[in-house]
């Protein structure tokens, strides 16, 4: 009886650890979720191996105090030793070109053979030895060619491809993320490391491209997003070397190499377009990575168009706005599947009308269509309620507010003042920035409020000083620029506005008796002091009667003085 109850309370464990392990595997990986719509998972038995959730530290820093550091730390120090070891029995005589390279090869498959029967028992230090044997036979495959000659340059890169496929099967079969980043790695090293001086682009291009396409089809089974970011790097990487090896900016490139380097470019173009939406396709939740290829993308691949091919400026603002209406096709028909994917897209197609305006546009216009821009998606967020465009807008606003101050310090003003293309575009901006303030921003109105505020300051100092007795006009436009903002604030009963307002007409009686009662002649002196007088005595006079804010807001003993002399007549 009692053997009978320790067993059923045995079973009893196994069942909550196996509920206990299929959570985990539901929360850490979102491809265990489509085993029910009959996607091949991998088997039972097979380690999991989620690669880090967000916010958790780089290569597992924050469990450096482990015994995994110890085991990468082990691998790293016994090549370094076998390494020295090579180094010593060279300096010897010990060991034929032929037997190292043959021990570095035998030592590679020892270490991913033990590796694979070491997963079971101990999975972490399995995927290390397996690493540190792949990373051998890179080596040996290198040295064979590079150094000793052994083998033809057909041989290592037959060698090396057939170690960077093995590699990603492993990394499929059982060992995880890191054996794929190593296999990637690896792939793209190859024409590198193998270069002879001998350039074939068509080749090189070729190899790149498939490397690319054998990363990309194991992130869509596996989705692991440091593959990702090395396929995608790399794969730009290949590109920019075939740039590199055709002399792209030579006048003497011929048109075939300019066609092979642009064949490459809708290729990888294609391939990192069409991760992100067979993702969607595949799984239900996408990870960060993917919305930054998105964007990415299409500006790196028209990027190298450009270079490739000379064409007049108007064609390439219909060529690069022709491929941001398509994005924004894209993203139009992704809204109702994933709202995430469609901003993003709808991103790039505002990053590529961006640079078609800025093919069409001068600086100055430019800065206003994109302040416009910034506006239009501001207005898209408050609409559809909708978070991504929303912090693109800001974003997008910020660069030009940026862009705008460094113009106000550092440019001078043309002539006419005032009256000309620059600084009525400069005061376009400026308004639009208010207009954000008032209607589009609520978490950040005081801070654009401010920032539109001393930038119109700004900008009537540097417009109106280099005029004769332009400390005069300065002061008021100050002033009448001060008094606006005071009856606008008053007649819709704002109180920060009112501070604001306050605020420039102060500041206009500091520089009054600190600037303009040494640098202006004295009838102007007086003028302006009669004027600015009498402007702070009318609208004292009149403001009360016209707030509309809450009276405990309005700090003034006139109503009370008024109804007490009421009450006592």
């Amino acid at each position: 009886m009692t053997d009978g109850t320790s067993t059923e309370a045995r079973l009893l464990r196994i069942e909550e650890r196996l509920k206990d392990i299929e959570n985990r595997l539901a929360s850490n990986d979102p491809l265990d979720r489509r085993a029910a719509s009959g996607w091949q998972t991998h088997a039972a038995s097979d380690p999991i191996d989620p690669e880090p959730k967000q916010g958790s530290w780089p290569f597992g820093l924050k469990n450096w105090s482990s015994e995994d550091w110890l085991q990468r730390l082990g691998i790293a120090l016994l090549l370094f030793g076998l390494a020295f070891l090579f180094k010593y029995s060279i300096d010897q005589g010990w060991l034929t070109p032929v037997v190292r390279i043959g021990t570095g090869i035998f030592l590679g498959c020892g270490l991913i053979v033990f590796g694979l029967r070491m997963i079971e028992a101990r999975f972490t230090l399995a995927r290390t030895l397996a690493g540190g044997g792949i990373a051998c036979l890179y080596i040996s495959i290198f040295a064979a060619f590079q150094l000793y000659h052994l083998i033809s340059f057909e041989f290592a890169f037959a060698g090396m491809l057939l170690i960077t496929l093995i590699a990603f099967a492993l990394s499929l079969k059982r060992l995880g993320a890191p054996i794929a980043f190593i296999a990637s790695i690896g792939g793209y090293a190859t024409p590198f490391v193998l270069y002879t001086g001998n350039e074939n682009l068509a080749g090189l291009l070729i190899y790149g491209g498939l490397i690319s396409l054998i990363g990309c089809l194991v992130y869509l089974y596996r989705p692991w997003r440091s593959l990702l970011i090395v396929t995608v790097i790399g794969g730009w990487a290949i590109l920019v070397a075939g740039y590199s090896s055709a002399d792209f900016r030579s006048d003497n490139m011929n048109r075939d190499a300019a066609l092979t380097l642009q064949y490459g470019v809708i290729w990888f173009w294609a391939l990192y377009a069409l991760v992100p939406l067979l993702s969607l396709r595949i799984r239900d939740k996408l990870d960060q990575a993917v919305f930054g290829l998105v964007i990415s993308t299409p500006t790196l691949g028209m990027a190298f168009t450009e270079h490739l091919w000379e064409f007049p400026s108007i064609q390439w603002v219909g060529i690069w706005m022709g491929i941001a209406a398509i994005y924004a096709g894209i993203a139009f028909s992704l809204h109702r599947k994933s709202e995430a994917l469609a901003w993003s897209h709808g991103l790039a197609a505002a990053t590529l009308f961006t640079v078609g305006l800025w093919h069409l546009l001068s600086r100055d216009v430019l800065l206003l269509a994109i302040a416009l821009e910034a506006l239009a998606l501001l207005d898209l967020a408050r609409r559809f309620k909708a978070d991504v465009p929303e912090r693109i807008g800001h974003l997008l606003m910020a660069a030009v507010l940026y862009v705008l101050i460094m113009q106000l310090i550092e440019d001078a003003a043309l002539t006419p003042p005032i009256i000309n293309t620059k600084a009525l575009t400069e005061l376009a901006v400026i308004g639009i920035c208010m207009l954000v303030a008032w209607r589009y921003s609520e978490s950040g109105r005081s801070a654009y409020a401010l920032v539109g505020h001393l930038t119109l300051l700004a900008w009537f100092y540097r417009e109106l000083h280099p005029l004769a007795n332009g400390q005069v006009f300065i002061s008021v436009a100050w002033s009448v620029y001060g008094a606006g903002l005071l009856i606008a604030a008053f007649r819709l009963g704002h109180a920060g506005l009112r501070k604001l307002a306050m605020a420039t007409l102060l500041l206009v009686v500091i520089k009054l008796f600190i600037v303009d009662l040494s640098r202006i002649a004295a009838i102007w002196r007086v003028l302006i002091s009669l004027g600015l007088g009498g402007m702070f005595l009318l609208l004292s006079y009149y403001l009360p009667g016209m707030w509309r804010g809450k009276k405990e807001e309005l700090k003034t003993t006139e109503p009370q003085m008024t109804k007490h002399v009421r009450n006592k007549i």
